[in-house]
């Protein structure tokens, strides 16, 4: 089972160890479902232009379903804050940790992505080598997707075509070829959307799958996540749906429910140490109150947050700019306080606007509205 996601440059910390540990249900076609013990460590590193990640994760179910991976994958942005990103990434599967000689996988993938102000657009293609019980597979695709967010809301679109002669793992799933035939020939859509609110991230995704060719195939899966983050450090998660067989990494169709907790650890930065990063607040006055101006500049590569005493102190929405990101917020007179965060760590007055030191070893920026 996968435990860590890709995202492209610009959706990480410049640097973030991260520890999952959890329990899952996993119940493939045909077979009993079972318990699994889930364990994984990932490390992510990041800038203006090139993001790198490396994790390995295991699944022990007990016997020879348990499965190890180790994944790396790299990102390359020729232009910092330019719009052509170029991914690439291999991963390893070892097939039966109790058992290694069961077998395993090899995969790789190219990607070609465009991000735009309120999305993007990739194309790519993977390709990948399986060995199971002494027989040999191959599985390629070819992927075209694009994903548009609104407010709090992303949606994402995909396409694929995959070629493969993994005739075990397709049976399996319940594949099966019309007529003799070389190669099985698979067509996948899904369509995602993702909610994030505050602390909170919600992901739906469907999935079709359709036999082309001598291939006769017909499925649809539902996948979910939901994630809560305690803190800067804690987040808690639950997955539950199903995964349709994936040919080119040699992972089989399965239901899976389960439940994790992630820690982070990041050095924490603040504007001085972050090249490239800055911040300001004005006041425009207002019939009763005056309406605050934020601008943040900063690369994609940082993770930024922005709260005040308006918000109980919880991360803001904020809306995405050309360099940076921009705040408008409005406040009745009086005495308010308002900061700003760079990849997790204290919080800071904005450059512009006179300190207050806190407890946390942090500041925030005072603001009077007459």
């Amino acid at each position: 089972m996968l435990l860590v996601a890709w995202n492209a440059v610009g959706a990480q910390s410049p640097q973030v160890v991260q520890l999952d540990a959890g329990f899952a249900r996993v119940q493939q076609r045909f077979r009993d479902e079972r318990s699994a013990g889930i364990l994984g460590v990932t490390w992510r590193l990041s800038d203006s232009r090139v993001a790198s990640l490396l994790s390995a994760s295991l699944t022990n179910t007990g016997d020879s379903a348990s499965a190890g991976q180790l994944l790396g994958a790299i990102a390359w942005r020729p232009v910092p804050m330019g719009w052509a990103v170029v991914e690439a990434g291999s991963g390893l599967n070892v097939f039966g940790v109790s058992n290694i000689g069961r077998g395993g996988n090899f995969s790789g993938y190219v990607r070609q992505r465009a991000t735009l102000t309120n999305g993007g657009a990739w194309v790519g293609i993977a390709d990948g080598l399986s060995q199971r019980d002494g027989a040999a597979s191959h599985g390629t695709s070819v992927e075209a997707g694009g994903y548009y967010k609104l407010g709090e809301f992303t949606a994402t679109a995909t396409v694929a075509r995959t070629r493969t002669d993994d005739w075990d793992l397709l049976e399996s799933a319940g594949i099966f070829l019309k007529r003799p035939a070389l190669m099985a020939d698979l067509d996948d859509a899904s369509l995602s959307v993702r909610w994030e609110h505050g602390r909170f991230v919600a992901d739906v995704a469907q999935s079709w799958r359709s036999g082309s060719r001598a291939t006769a195939a017909q499925q649809a899966a539902l996948l979910w996540t939901a994630a809560w983050t305690v803190n800067d450090r804690v987040t808690l998660a639950l997955t539950g749906g199903r995964m349709l067989a994936d040919p080119v990494r040699g992972t089989p169709d399965a239901n899976v429910a389960s439940a994790a907790v992630r820690l982070s650890f990041r050095p924490a930065r603040s504007e001085a140490e972050s090249p490239g990063v800055a911040s300001y607040a004005r006041m425009v006055p207002q019939e009763g109150g005056a309406l605050l101006l934020m601008a943040i500049v900063a690369p994609d590569s940082v993770a930024v947050d922005v709260a005040g005493d308006f918000s109980a102190w919880e991360p803001v929405p904020l809306h995405r700019t050309s360099n940076g990101w921009e705040l408008q917020v409005f406040l009745k007179p009086g005495r308010h306080r308002v900061a700003v965060r760079y990849d997790g760590g204290p919080w800071r007055a904005p450059g512009n606007l006179a300190k207050m030191r806190d407890e946390f070893d942090g500041s925030s920026g005072l603001i009077i509205v007459p």
